[in-house]
């Protein structure tokens, strides 16, 4: 990494509330391509209090962290709460926003993903699967599955708190009279929800329940990181904090 003066010594530390890093090297090759001016830290939540007292003890004169997540739910204020520790640490310190901080930036995020299954066959539909939350931040949530109603052809968006009411989306889905669904993860990353919950041959979980309705399942293991225009958005939100 280049060298920053002792004047004006600038990082961004982009925080996973996954304890696995791996596969995010296009991620940070981007953010570092971008912002050639700060130093670039991918941490997990775990590990961010470590990095700030470092950043703290090399003198580091302007500090924004970034948490890695959809909305501002638990694991955005987790992050949030820990950073706040070292706020006056440092002489300019932020806290980005989360990925889906108001309408404009839903809208932005359906302009991204809507062409991913774009080629889709006739006979196929695609059914996202997010974590959501129970908490107020889950209206973010409902608004992006109305979006996502209203706007793509033969695809839906659920949470995991709707596995519990598979049953109720079922209208929806027969009403697409298509034989294969494809399951992809509407997760930054691909962690133990997505893996245990959605797509395992556990008798709860989603893959298994749409089998069980004769349906071929596809299961996709894109993440939302991977995606070029959902970099672009955590850019953006580095840019609005400086």
């Amino acid at each position: 990494m280049l060298k920053k003066t002792m004047l004006n010594k600038k990082a961004v530390a982009f925080v996973l509330t996954s304890s696995n890093k791996t596969g995010n090297e296009n991620f940070q090759n981007s953010i570092t391509e971008k912002f050639k001016e700060y130093e670039i830290y991918l941490v997990t939540s775990q590990e961010l209090e470590t990095l700030l007292q470092r950043l703290d003890l090399e003198k580091y004169n302007t500090v924004i962290v970034q948490p890695i997540t959809i909305i501002e739910g638990i694991e955005y204020n987790k992050i949030k709460e820990t950073a706040l520790i070292y706020q006056g640490q440092f002489n300019y310190f932020r806290i980005g926003k989360p990925l889906l901080d108001n309408e404009d930036d839903i809208l932005r995020l359906v302009e991204v993903l809507k062409d991913t299954y774009l080629n889709k066959k006739p006979d196929q539909g695609v059914i996202w699967v997010g974590h959501g939350s129970r908490k107020s931040s889950g209206e973010t949530f409902k608004l992006l599955s109305k979006v996502y109603d209203n706007l793509l052809e033969r695809e839906i968006l659920i949470t995991l708190n709707d596995l519990e009411y598979l049953n109720v989306f079922m209208d929806k889905i027969n009403s697409w009279k298509v034989k294969e669904l494809i399951i992809a993860p509407f997760f930054i990353m691909l962690g133990n929800h997505y893996k245990k919950e959605v797509i395992s041959d556990d008798v709860t979980s989603l893959r298994t329940f749409l089998l069980s309705k004769g349906f071929m399942v596809n299961i996709s293991y894109q993440p939302l990181i991977s995606q070029s225009g959902i970099i672009d958005m955590y850019k953006e939100k580095i840019q609005q904090e400086e």
